[in-house]
């Protein structure tokens, strides 16, 4: 993973490394999964005490935003999503206030997973583009946003919707 490998164009392209790339395959999968797991300045801290060498955290944000990521389509008719949000620090080092901003998460049949950021249109989209039935199981919290959502699927006749409810039974002590 740390180290320095010579190999000719042709084996580039073989192996899909690109020019002048500093990181190998395993060191990119590392600094990626460590960029999903915690903020990019955590992941650069982390980087160099597990290997040695420092891989910025401004290298960290380029190589997340290189990445494209497919969205998964059901392989069969879709009767249950459920959707939640929340909220995501942005740390600017210009900006002192480090806004938060809005997400989304869609779980389809309890398997395929997917998140938009700020985007509520495509996941509208994505759900869309699904062949939902009816009747169609809908799980959310109590934000009206979630169901303002769900409302938005027209291709479905029956919607269940069922209510994630959560009370918290053990006050502080």
């Amino acid at each position: 993973m740390v180290g320095v490998l010579e190999i000719r164009q042709s084996q580039a392209e073989r192996l899909g490394v690109k020019a002048y790339s500093r990181l190998s395959g395993g060191l990119e999968k590392a600094n990626l999964r460590l960029s999903a797991n915690e903020s990019f300045q955590d992941a650069e801290d982390d980087i160099v005490a597990l290997t040695e060498m420092r891989v910025g955290h401004s290298t960290q944000q380029r190589l997340v935003g290189r990445q494209s990521f497919e969205s998964a389509e059901a392989k069969q008719g879709v009767s249950e999503v459920s959707i939640d949000g929340g909220k995501v620090r942005l740390r600017d080092l210009l900006e002192s206030d480090s806004p938060w901003r809005d997400y989304k998460a869609v779980r389809v049949e309890g398997i395929d997973y997917n998140a938009f950021f700020q985007d509520n249109d495509s996941l509208i989209d994505y759900l869309s583009a699904q062949r939902l039935l009816s009747p169609q199981v809908c799980l959310g919290d109590g934000h009206a946003g979630v169901w303002n959502l769900f409302t938005q699927l027209t291709t479905v006749e029956t919607r269940w919707e069922i209510l994630d409810w959560y009370r918290d039974v053990f006050p502080s002590m």
